[in-house]
């Protein structure tokens, strides 16, 4: 999958952030475990993309046109779900995308 300068800065940002929040002690243990359920939340969902990205290889008729949609399509979305309406909106289009993909 192709990951943009800027999605790939994102990334490194975020993980030296929390190697950081790591090594210092939180102010208080409430922020503590909302950075804990964040930083497992995030893990989980990164395991499954992995998970997601090994799997790819057993999809028969798959060709490379259709790789690189699903690859821009994915990172789109990722880069909106951290916007205000994001939720609202990746509902809405996967309402859309279960409708359009009925069998």
């Amino acid at each position: 999958m192709k990951i943009t300068k800027e999605r790939l800065k994102e990334i490194i940002k975020e993980e030296l952030e929390l190697a950081e929040q790591e090594q210092t002690p939180a102010a208080n243990d409430e922020k503590s475990g909302e950075a804990e359920k964040l930083a497992s939340t995030k893990e989980a969902f990164s395991k499954k993309f992995l998970e997601l990205s090994k799997s790819v290889r057993d999809v028969q008729g798959l060709d490379s046109m259709e790789m690189q949609l699903i690859a821009n399509i994915t990172l789109s979305l990722i880069n909106y779900a951290g916007t205000a309406t994001g939720a609202m909106k990746l509902k809405e289009i996967k309402a859309i995308v279960d409708k359009k993909t009925e069998a």
